[in-house]
């Protein structure tokens, strides 16, 4: 009887460790997409830029998800203007990215990095920036942006002038 309740409580154990599904990934076709992104702002090619998003996608900027989303087409216009004046940009090369496999089958891309840019008048700058990208059927179809853009703002402020001697 007793090798019979040891057998029980050891079948139970292992019964009770079951294998987790994995939901963390540093590697997937979705963070492939995600760095596809993130090069083609780097290098300007607004087509592939554009392409990664789903025709509905819904994208916030450094607002909050209960105000209005802009589209991928404002995205990529505005990604544009603020990339003219700037004559090379890249990420650094520590960037992380990760995906996440929610519980209801939703993945999301989560990207932390430090940009750099060099300015046309000769500045360089950098920006610390988040971005979540929620993927399905190869495409984004939601995204998020936490960035700063302070430091390129200054950056293309003209020096100020030399203070007047005394």
């Amino acid at each position: 009887m007793k090798k019979l309740i040891g057998i029980l409580l050891v079948a139970a154990v292992f019964a009770s460790c079951q294998q987790q599904k994995k939901q963390w990934f540093a590697s997937s076709t979705e963070i492939d997409l995600a760095k596809k992104l993130d090069q083609s702002f780097a290098g300007a090619d607004w087509s592939t830029f554009r392409a990664s998003f789903a025709d509905t996608a819904k994208i916030w900027v450094n607002t909050f998800l209960s105000d209005p989303s802009i589209s991928a087409d404002t995205l990529t216009q505005a990604f544009k203007s603020a990339r003219e004046g700037m004559t090379a940009v890249k990420l650094s090369e520590d960037a992380i990215y990760e995906m996440i496999e929610a519980d209801n089958g939703d993945r999301w891309v989560h990207r932390w990095g430090l940009w750099e840019a060099t300015l046309a008048n000769g500045k360089t700058y950098s920006w610390v920036s988040n971005a979540n990208f929620k993927v399905a059927g190869g495409k984004i179809v939601m995204a998020g942006y936490v960035l700063n853009s302070l430091p390129g703002y200054l950056a293309n402020q003209p020096d100020p002038a030399p203070a007047a001697a005394k």
